[in-house]
């Protein structure tokens, strides 16, 4: 059996990487009915997915 290669210690590299800058704050939207489906506004998020499933 091969012996595995000792791993290095921690070399404190994510110390020094400035953090990404914070994001800017989501802006207000609107609702929006398509159908009978509200969109935006703080409506919940729907989904539509399709199949290929013999009926």
């Amino acid at each position: 059996m091969t012996e595995l290669p000792p791993v290095p210690e921690w070399s404190g590299v994510a110390e020094r990487v400035p953090a990404p800058p914070p994001l800017p704050p989501r802006r207000k939207t609107r609702a929006v009915k398509v159908g009978s489906v509200t969109i935006g506004g703080g409506a919940p998020v729907s989904v539509q997915s399709m199949t290929t499933t013999k009926t």
